[in-house]
């Protein structure tokens, strides 16, 4: 959609088809705007992540008295957007044009989890908004970070299967990974505590009631295949009702199936794992990246933040500051891991936040953010045999280029 430029000194008059009165439009002068609207404000279409309308965010017109500047400037914190039909709505992209701070909306599938903690953890811990940064992290259903991403409804997306991408990005045309938050596949299969299996024997599996995320399952199928079974034939994948919805975090989801004898066991992140392990209804019967894997599973995927080429194109100071804080997160975690708790007490429930500085002090060591042309090596001859990628693909079309000095500290 093309961008209006309304320059200082301009005049926008304001349609509203909801006041109480009728007569001629409303008009918002924007004449002495100090330190407010600078020159070349964007006003652009809203476009929101999810099923979100614009009724849901707060409108400004006559009846709500926004009818002057200086009330424009009091209740925005963040850009505006005039609408088609001349409303201005808070628009959670663009740049904060009062303090130059820029808005990022990120979309993510699993928010209670260790997988992508350290984007959580820069949030919480004042990093994003160090760089400049009004980071929005969204908990979406399972695959709509990368529908969210293409659609324009997010500007980047977090996930534990960064091969998710290709479901909207083919051949990763249009889309770049720009961090790693973790290293490895990242997924734990944990099953009920009473199963009579040791540890790492897949052949054990035989005939009984799984569950995985879709994605996900995707490694946990050719994690079978590596080990001789039929995921289709030799034992049941099942999908739990309600799994789809917005606010479901699939480990903890998956782990109250299990004490509710609704699965055997599920494919899922290392605090679904932990919570049935601490309520005495599971174990961990394979952990990929601590070698229990057959056909180095380890290697299939892992967590990233990724962004569109046009978003990169648009605000590259943007996903360079996201990526610095991010890196920061990673390092402030593996120097005291404790500070973990102070995050998931202020974004998970009581028992996943006590249970979250014990996972982080263990997966530390995963948490680098170098993406290698060995892991993107990797990455593609997984996606080529799941049927996502017809070839190989060259580092560079993968990975934002721009972002590796940050990886580092260069």
């Amino acid at each position: 959609m093309p961008v209006q430029c309304v320059g200082i000194g301009k005049r926008i008059g304001v349609g509203n088809d909801d006041r109480p009165e009728r007569g001629p439009s409303p008009v918002i002068g924007l004449d002495p705007v100090e330190e407010g609207l600078r020159d070349s404000a964007r006003i652009c279409h809203p476009r929101l992540i999810g099923d979100m309308n614009i009724r849901d965010r707060r409108l400004l017109n006559p009846e709500n008295g926004a009818t002057g500047h200086r009330a424009l400037l009091a209740v925005l914190e963040r850009n505006i957007v005039l609408t088609s039909d001349a409303c201005l709505a808070i628009f959670s992209r663009d740049r904060d044009i009062t303090r130059g701070i820029v808005q990022m909306r990120i979309a993510a599938v699993d928010l209670v989890s260790n997988t992508c903690f350290p984007a959580l953890a820069a949030d919480e811990l004042g990093f994003f908004k160090d760089e400049g940064l009004d980071a929005r992290i969204e908990l979406v259903p399972m695959l709509s970070a990368t529908k969210a991403l293409r659609e324009g409804t997010a500007d980047a997306m977090i996930a534990g299967s960064v091969h998710d991408l290709l479901t909207e990005f083919t051949g990763w045309r249009g889309a770049k990974l720009c961090v790693a938050l973790s290293q490895g596949t990242p997924w734990l299969l944990t099953v009920r505590a009473d199963l009579a299996a040791g540890r790492g024997d897949i052949d054990a599996l035989r005939g009984l009631r799984l569950t995985a995320a879709e994605g996900p399952d995707l490694a946990f199928k050719q994690m079978l295949r590596g080990a001789g079974l039929d995921p289709e034939r030799d034992l049941e994948i099942v999908e739990l009702p309600g799994v789809q919805e917005r606010d479901v975090s699939f480990g903890v989801f998956a782990a109250r199936a299990l004490q509710e004898g609704r699965i055997d066991g599920f494919w899922a992140n290392a605090m679904g794992a932990e919570t049935a392990v601490t309520r005495g209804i599971g174990k961990i019967h394979v952990d990929v990246r601590r070698g229990d894997d057959p056909d180095e599973v380890r290697f299939f995927t892992f967590a990233g933040l990724a962004t569109t080429d046009d978003f990169i194109a648009r605000e590259p100071d943007a996903i360079d500051a996201a990526v610095r804080a991010i890196v920061k997160a990673q390092k402030t975690l593996c120097a005291d891991p404790a500070m973990a708790r102070e995050v998931g007490i202020r974004r998970f429930p009581p028992e996943s936040a006590g249970l979250i500085a014990a996972i982080v002090e263990r997966d530390v060591q995963f948490y680098d953010p170098v993406i290698s042309e060995t892991m993107v090596r990797s990455l593609n001859a997984f996606a080529q045999s799941i049927g996502r990628l017809t070839g190989p693909v060259p580092y560079e079309q993968v990975v934002a280029i721009r972002c590796r000095r940050f990886w580092t500290g260069g």
